[in-house]
């Protein structure tokens, strides 16, 4: 990576963020934002897709060159 990743929410994902907390929510925005501009996060890659630890939910990144894709938001 050269530079940050551009990040793109999936219709799911923004659903799944919607409907957390508030507190949750903002957590989710600000890790999602740290990652994407390089300044790290716990993550684990299974199966192709990078699953980022933010508290007690899991946001599924999938990365296209430079960008980022959130796919979804869940409970870990």
């Amino acid at each position: 990576m050269t530079g940050p990743f551009e990040v793109v929410w999936s219709d799911q994902a923004t659903e799944d963020w919607l409907r957390l907390a508030f507190a949750d929510a903002e957590a989710v925005a600000r890790a999602v934002r740290r990652f994407a501009e390089g300044r790290g996060g716990t993550v684990v890659y299974v199966e192709g897709e990078m699953r980022l630890f933010v508290g007690a939910h899991v946001v599924v990144l999938l990365a296209d060159g430079d960008t980022l894709h959130v796919d979804r938001v869940r409970r870990a």
